[in-house]
């Protein structure tokens, strides 16, 4: 970390409206496709007019497929084939050979896979984001003659910092007056608050409990203990485990191969072997739904 800052690769801003972040939007088109697919069938068990189910069905496409669509877009502008597309061909697929509610089932399981991926990772950000709420905007610095108030990482090493009792430690450093009780719960995992006095060390983030105490800046605070543990945090949530950097790998070339094969089925029997366009297209369209993860 080159600076302690509340860094923005943890919550981008967002460009639109709150409510239109695809984090917000997700969960509701999971829902609605949901709907969708659920009332459809009770339109077909109570004999409701076949456009009212034709209409539920787009529904449950539009609503499944909405980001489907962009990312398999993307991955062809960037001459790729990924999983969202294999997906979203497969339920073209379902729907063109009658068998749309497949292909909506198959959109919303992967589109609440999504979601449940990006809770999941919404949930590590949350964690990093609570480390640096351990850290003050401020601290008071004395400079000279002078207490001032300093943003922590313009706060050099060997200042001198003064903490008031209830405050935040916001450096690293030692005791170099008065005494305290610290809760360090934060660093050490220890419950029970430590007594600490004149040289004795103090860890950033940690709590003064009980006593104003002055002490030394030893790191600056984009090296201390509690900046040291946000990075490793950040870096294990960025790194892969091998078992997802091959699956990462893998995709493209699983996706060209299911693609393929379906090709296969609707060129090889209709044109080299006379069987109806009609069986090699149905066959065709149901290999490339079978495999779809």
């Amino acid at each position: 970390m080159a600076e302690l800052t509340r860094t923005k690769s943890i919550e981008p801003a967002p460009s639109r409206p709150a409510w239109l972040t695809r984090a917000k939007l997700e969960p509701v088109f999971v829902v609605i496709t949901l709907a969708a697919i659920v009332l459809s069938l009770v339109a077909e068990w109570g004999g409701w007019p076949s456009q009212w189910i034709s209409a539920l069905g787009v529904v449950a496409y539009l609503a499944g497929g909405f980001y489907g669509v962009q990312e398999g877009l993307e991955s062809l502008r960037q001459r790729e084939i990924n999983i969202d597309l294999l997906m979203i061909l497969a339920a073209i697929g379902a729907a063109l050979v009658g068998e749309w509610r497949d292909g909506a089932v198959l959109l919303f399981l992967f589109s609440l896979s999504n979601v449940l991926q990006d809770y999941a990772i919404g949930r590590s950000r949350a964690a990093i984001r609570s480390l640096f709420a351990l850290y003050p905007e401020e601290a008071h610095v004395q400079r000279g003659e002078q207490v001032v108030n300093v943003p922590i990482a313009e706060i050099q090493v060997g200042e001198t910092v003064l903490i008031h009792p209830g405050e935040r430690i916001p450096v690293d450093g030692v005791i170099v007056s008065g005494q305290t009780t610290v809760d360090q719960s934060t660093i050490t995992g220890e419950s029970m608050p430590v007594e600490k006095a004149t040289g004795d060390k103090v860890f950033a983030g940690t709590l003064n409990q009980n006593g104003a105490i002055d002490v030394r800046v030893t790191q600056h605070a984009s090296q201390s203990t509690l900046a040291r543990i946000i990075q490793m945090v950040e870096e294990a949530q960025n790194r892969k485990a091998p078992s997802q950097r091959f699956l990462d790998d893998f995709e493209q070339y699983y996706a060209l191969l299911v693609i393929g094969a379906s090709a296969l089925v609707l060129v090889v029997p209709w044109l080299l072997l006379g069987h109806s366009f009609h069986d090699s297209f149905y066959r065709s369209m149901v290999l490339l739904v079978v495999p779809s993860p």
